[in-house]
């Protein structure tokens, strides 16, 4: 991004057409404070539940004809249209650490009224929102009551207890070690997206074509992972023991792809409120497992 992606009428940028910044999940407002120093914001909006100390509101406040105002509420409670100084006001949504639901809530909060509210009542935060940008992460907190999406994973025959094993899995992308059991020479982040695409391709295969190993291990871990009965076979095989034969690497992909399942869903909800939406990996998995990033414009 930079300062020509802001909307101008004319060779130079005006005050009221410079969108506003509501960072989700603000914390100490540090990627606020890169933001204006870097595009010459002038309006930002910090949303945060917590109170922190050694904020960057002080420098943020310094700034000539900068407007601060922070934002103590809880994501979920939040309503837009009810901040009075946000009304009219076109805006860029952003978040840089939404744990689990708070994406969907940052979501809902800005889209969720979008298209009934701009025909009905005229100017609405919704109406005004003109693109985002949010890293999700911490995938295993997710809640099924507020996923933004359960529609998306019912056409995929997602019930609410699969999802719940999804959550669960995801956790193995981020906090299993992707190094186990390789060779020193290997180079574990291409490793892991050579192994993403070719377990991409598995699940497009008919069933058919999927080996009885593969399926057989992963099935397992689902069933003792969300609690179904032992199938024949399976009586006293633990997760652990499942594990134990699936290579290291493949766990992590495992974790990236139901990390995938549940931005998708989200990615799509985006896209059916009207937005030009996409979901990048904005660093390599060597630098961090959580590089998921939602980008959209209106």
């Amino acid at each position: 991004m930079s300062r020509g992606d802001f909307p101008s009428d004319g060779p130079t940028v005006d005050d009221a057409c410079v969108p506003a910044v509501v960072e989700f999940g603000a914390g100490r407002g540090y990627l606020t404070q890169m933001l204006a120093d870097c595009y010459g914001i002038k309006k930002v909006f910090l949303v945060e539940r917590k109170s922190y100390k050694l904020k960057a509101d002080r420098s943020l406040r310094q700034k000539d004809s900068l407007i601060l105002e922070r934002l103590r509420i809880d994501i979920e409670d939040l309503n837009l249209n009810g901040v009075e100084s946000l009304q009219g006001i076109p805006y860029l949504a952003t978040g840089k650490h939404l744990c689990g639901p708070a994406t969907d809530m940052t979501l809902r909060s800005c889209l969720a009224k979008k298209c009934t509210q701009c025909n009905v009542a005229g100017h609405r935060a919704g109406c005004n929102l003109r693109g985002l940008a949010i890293a999700t992460c911490c995938h295993h907190l997710c809640q099924w009551k507020h996923y933004i999406n359960k529609r998306y994973l019912s056409n995929l025959g997602i019930t609410r207890q699969d999802f719940h094993a999804i959550t669960w899995f995801t956790s193995w992308a981020v906090d299993a070690d992707h190094s186990s059991g390789l060779p020193g020479s290997v180079d574990v982040a291409s490793d892991l997206q050579i192994m993403y695409q070719s377990f991409a391709k598995i699940l497009l295969m008919p069933s058919s074509c999927i080996s009885y190993d593969t399926a057989h291990h992963f099935s397992v871990l689902a069933c003792s992972n969300i609690g179904f009965p032992a199938q024949e076979g399976n009586v006293g095989l633990a997760v652990e023991d499942v594990l134990r034969e699936i290579k290291a690497v493949e766990i992590a992909v495992l974790g990236f792809m139901c990390k995938d399942v549940i931005d998708m869903g989200r990615l799509m909800w985006i896209k059916e409120h009207g937005l030009e939406a996409h979901l990048v990996k904005y660093v390599p998995y060597s630098i961090s497992p959580e590089n998921h990033l939602l980008i959209a414009k209106g």
